[in-house]
């Protein structure tokens, strides 16, 4: 049997110089494109980030209500790839075509969503 690893952290360590843990986290292309979408308006703000730093941050700042989690994996168990869209779509237009990356940095212009 594996043994569990702990770590102690001060409470008043910033929590960007913490320990890291790879989160291993899979979804769907269209989240992943909005995801690089949101890094594009923080850095034309002028903002310098990364997906890592901006997911945590998002987390962070997260409010773990248990009735609005629930409400919120309602609304997206139910989103379609037009919810995700960040474009305007010209009319009766049905499809949007995402590129997949590889690892490693991503492109500043990231396509359609």
């Amino acid at each position: 049997m594996a043994s569990k690893k702990s770590q102690q952290f001060r409470l008043d360590e910033r929590i960007e110089q913490c320990a890291e843990r790879n989160a291993g986290v899979s979804w769907p292309m269209p989240i992943d494109a909005k995801l690089d979408a949101v890094l594009d308006i923080a850095r034309e703000d002028g903002t310098r980030t990364t997906r890592k730093e901006l997911i945590a941050a998002m987390l962070f700042d997260f409010d773990p209500d248990a009735d609005y989690i629930a409400d919120l994996l309602r609304r997206y168990r139910r989103a379609t790839v037009y919810d995700v869209t960040m474009v305007d779509l010209p009319d009766g237009e049905n499809v949007i075509e995402l590129h997949q990356h590889g690892p490693g940095p991503r492109p500043r212009d990231t396509g359609a969503i």
